[in-house]
């Protein structure tokens, strides 16, 4: 084979460039897709172990809620025991979304601990048991948790909406 024959031996053609082109394209996009599912799978599922173990420490937190008649160590064990199984809700956690539901778990329990803190700095009032300062700041305090209190019991909402379906 001389040098002529050699130069006219098409070793890239524009089929072989679309081909090439044409199989990127496809890996590309098949990438991108699977990203995208993928993020939205993350954001958007609550696996079924967070599920159960979000609903048992909500249901936990809704008693302590509804249970205002208890004394201080009762109301501390049972807070106690919610947290724990906030705890448990967390280790559950596999997606983002399985964390947003466990931030909003420890949001409720903060609010049942905030009201429960009011009860009991009411009842302090009412019996003399604080200082003047105290109750000169109550104004600036209550307007701030009240603000908390509301986020909180919006967030339980929340929960309550998302494991309900």
């Amino acid at each position: 084979m001389n040098v002529r024959e050699v130069l006219k031996t098409e070793l890239w053609s524009k089929e072989t460039t679309r081909k090439i082109l044409v199989g990127i394209g496809a890996v590309v996009g098949l990438v991108f897709v699977g990203c995208i599912t993928w993020y939205l799978v993350d954001m958007l599922w609550l696996t079924p172990g967070e599920r159960e173990a979000a609903r048992a420490a909500l249901t936990e937190i809704d008693a302590l809620r509804n249970a205002s008649l208890l004394s201080d160590q009762e109301f501390k064990g049972r807070l106690d025991q919610a947290n724990a199984k906030v705890k448990l809700a967390g280790e559950a956690a596999v997606t983002y979304r399985d964390n947003v539901t466990q931030m909003d778990l420890e949001s409720c329990i903060t609010g049942v601990d905030s009201d429960y803190s009011d009860r009991l700095m009411q009842r302090a009032s009412e019996q003399g048991r604080l200082s003047k300062r105290w109750n000169r700041d109550r104004e600036a305090r209550e307007r701030i948790e009240s603000q908390l209190r509301y986020f909180a019991r919006m967030n339980c909402l929340e929960i309550h909406k998302v494991l309900d379906r």
